[in-house]
């Protein structure tokens, strides 16, 4: 991850789920059954590689991280992955 100049505060997190993907009804809008899991300590950030590192929760079947960083400017903003499917 390139990270700008600047930027302070990065911490990095998990959300997944462990369930199939179920909707509670047809349509839309439709809501996941399952609530996101959120993982704030399986994943670090090291800030002069700006790779991410951790271990996936053993039983997820879906998940996204997110990254939460403050910039220069101290405006608090949040990007996200990808959604991944792992089973």
């Amino acid at each position: 991850m390139n990270v700008p100049a600047g930027v302070t505060n990065v911490g990095v997190r998990i959300h997944y789920l462990t369930d199939p993907i179920a909707y509670d009804k047809p349509g839309c809008p439709a809501s996941l059954v399952e609530d996101f899991k959120t993982n704030t300590t399986a994943l670090s950030f090291d800030s002069e590689t700006g790779m991410i590192t951790g271990t996936i929760p053993a039983d997820v079947n879906y998940y996204y991280i997110s990254v939460l960083f403050t910039t220069a400017e101290g405006k608090s903003l949040e990007v996200s992955s990808t959604f991944v499917m792992v089973k």
